[in-house]
């Protein structure tokens, strides 16, 4: 989690100096989509596993 992290703003701060922006705006929206990223990540596992549980209980997927 921390690898990836750190290599998304390593990117994004590569990228502001060779376009000229200003970096603080870009490190902000970059961590906001990171935990975006990792959150609908989370929601997907936890609807997997509920319609895996829902197929075993049930024989249906939801």
């Amino acid at each position: 989690m921390i690898s990836s992290f750190a290599v998304g703003l390593f990117n994004v701060q590569l990228a502001s100096k060779i376009k000229g922006r200003n970096c603080l705006t870009i490190e902000i929206m970059a961590i906001f989509i990171s935990k975006l990223s990792y959150i609908a990540s989370d929601l997907i596992r936890i609807y997997l596993i509920i319609n895996i549980l829902m197929y075993l209980y049930r024989g249906e997927i939801v």
